[in-house]
């Protein structure tokens, strides 16, 4: 009896044993990841191991779930560190390679079809011209005439004469071609103009070909210099030949000093002029004294003797004063004495006001 009990004993101690050596790898079978999973994990922290301390780390399955999700925290934002520098560096822009003018030069020498040839030259012509303006110019001549071309030769004659005004205007003195002749004149006149030099800018309009171009840069020049200096200016102008350029400069410049001072100014143009230039003359000092002072530039008026010029002189004077000051005009126009410098003047006075003379 006692025997059979021992044998029952152990027989059961040994099922127990089995049982829970079953039920243990149950659990650990059931607690692994699928294999490819397994390699993936596995494959992740062997990437990511550098984000984690050098010391040993216990397995992922041995940790709780707080240091877990901790850990996956910390990979998430570490990632996101590690993507930070990258972004900003490719925020940075490229730096502009610097224009190498040689090798821009060599290729357009290296094209022979004119379209491929003329759009290199436009497309490196501003860089071109801040580097070689020279060579810029040159190759801006071979372009067929466009807006373009125009500007080509302007941004490289702009460059050129602040850098080397001497050289600039010896080469141009070899060129026959007109339309850089005058881009380049007319660039340097502006530069002197800007920088307050009417009287070396004014030497420079002899070689304007274009006598619409020469008139006009006149105008400016002749304005320019009258601001700075009226009586320097007149002396300049009384020297130039005939024309209409010579016209335009003594009339500018004569309208700019009766602003500053109109007595002057009329003395210059009545004994100064010849009998031809006197009407535009005194008409220009006119048109300024009558807009500061009506009345006085009426009384000069009043001091010529009859004769053309005091016809015209009149009619200015009543034409400009109604506008300002009617009655004041119509006062003195009453008090002018018989003869066609009042004629004159009542027609003017007519065609602005109705009156009648009796």
């Amino acid at each position: 009896m006692k025997l059979h009990t021992v044998r029952g004993l152990v027989m059961f101690a040994l099922l127990g044993v089995l049982l829970a050596l079953g039920v243990a790898g149950w659990l650990r079978k059931g607690r692994q990841p699928p294999a490819s999973a397994g390699a993936n994990q596995n494959e992740d922290r062997a990437t990511k191991t550098h984000l984690l301390d050098n010391t040993a780390q216990p397995s992922a399955h041995d940790r709780p779930i707080s240091a877990r999700v901790a850990r996956v925290a910390l990979l998430r934002n570490s990632s996101l560190d590690a993507a930070e520098p990258t972004a900003a560096v490719s925020a940075k822009p490229a730096r502009a390679e610097a224009f190498d003018s040689a090798a821009a030069i060599a290729r357009i020498e290296s094209l022979e079809h004119d379209g491929e040839r003329n759009a290199a030259i436009i497309s490196a012509g501003p860089a071109l011209s801040a580097a070689l303006p020279q060579k810029a110019l040159e190759l801006a001549l071979e372009l067929p005439d466009s807006p373009e071309k125009n500007d080509l030769l302007q941004r490289a004659a702009a460059a050129w004469l602040q850098t080397d005004p001497s050289a600039a205007l010896e080469w141009i003195n070899g060129i026959e071609d007109a339309a850089i002749r005058r881009v380049v004149i007319h660039q340097y006149v502006d530069n002197l103009l800007a920088s307050n030099d009417p009287a070396g800018a004014a030497p420079w309009l002899d070689r304007i070909p274009n006598p619409v171009d020469r008139n006009a840069m006149t105008s400016r020049v002749s304005e320019s210099w009258a601001r700075l200096d009226s009586h320097a200016a007149w002396q300049w102008a009384t020297t130039l030949p005939e024309g209409e350029a010579r016209s335009i400069a003594l009339q500018n410049i004569l309208s700019s000093w009766a602003e500053q001072n109109p007595v002057e100014a009329a003395t210059a143009a009545v004994n100064q002029l010849p009998p031809e230039e006197q009407p535009h003359g005194v008409l220009a000092v006119l048109l300024s004294w009558t807009q500061r002072d009506p009345a006085a530039a009426a009384s000069w008026v009043s001091l010529f003797p009859e004769s053309p010029l005091r016809e015209t002189a009149t009619q200015n004077v009543v034409g400009n004063w109604a506008l300002r000051d009617v009655a004041s005009a119509r006062q003195w126009l009453e008090d002018l004495p018989l003869g066609p410098s009042r004629d004159a003047a009542l027609l003017t006075w007519g065609s602005l006001h109705s009156f009648t003379d009796h």
